[in-house]
């Protein structure tokens, strides 16, 4: 019979150390190192900043874009922003016209640039008696109004155009006209210009309103 005493003990297994050729702690050091160089490669982005244009005032669809009209703006832009806008560093305002309204500092959206046959508006002039809101500036939309008077039965307003840009105030220097006239650029889509040219043919008062929410 064999005591208690005599029963062989289990030995423990020596850990050795890992050697350089330890594929876990080269996978380690690996994986430090990546971590290392991606938060250097995201503190150094976040830092960077990319010249863009910005309009330096009121820009509305026809106008000729140059740099005259622009200014330029460092700033900072993810990498899903960076074709939205106009860099500064490109070419991409040469022999351009803008097709829709940015307003004054406004970043300039590469979408906004386009040539002749994109823009499917033109300018009329319109004069006005009533006194105009404050908020009939250039690149502010407004509804064009027409008040038959004379023969054209019933003088019953009418709507000629819905949300047309304005592109250029003359009031002769005033914010408020009272009992004179304003002479006021609109930019009138091409399907509304026929109906819009007749009316204003004919004797009537024109009213312009602002479109609700504009500035």
């Amino acid at each position: 019979m064999t005591t208690t005493a005599e029963r062989p003990t289990a030995v423990a297994p020596r850990l050795r150390r890992p050697g350089w050729r330890d594929p876990r702690l080269l996978v380690g050091i690996l994986l430090v190192a990546l971590s290392v160089l991606a938060g250097s490669w995201a503190v150094s982005s976040a830092g960077e900043t990319v010249p863009v244009y910005a309009a330096s005032r009121v820009l509305t669809a026809g106008d000729s874009v140059d740099v005259d009209q622009l200014r330029v703006e460092d700033v900072r832009l993810g990498a899903d922003q960076l074709d939205l806008y106009v860099r500064a560093d490109g070419d991409e305002v040469v022999d351009t016209i803008a097709i829709r309204t940015v307003g004054a500092g406004e970043l300039l959206p590469s979408s906004a640039l386009g040539d002749a046959g994109a823009v499917d508006v033109r300018p009329v002039a319109l004069t006005v008696t009533d006194a105009l809101s404050d908020r009939v500036v250039v690149g502010a939309p407004v509804d064009v109004w027409f008040v038959p008077e004379g023969d054209e039965g019933g003088a019953e307003p009418r709507v000629l155009v819905e949300g047309a840009v304005v592109d250029a105030v003359d009031d002769g220097g005033g914010a408020f006209v009272v009992g004179g006239a304003t002479t006021l650029h609109v930019l009138v889509p091409g399907d509304v210009l026929d109906k819009t040219l007749a009316a204003l043919a004919t004797d009537g008062v024109v009213s312009v309103v602002p479109v609700g929410g504009s500035r």
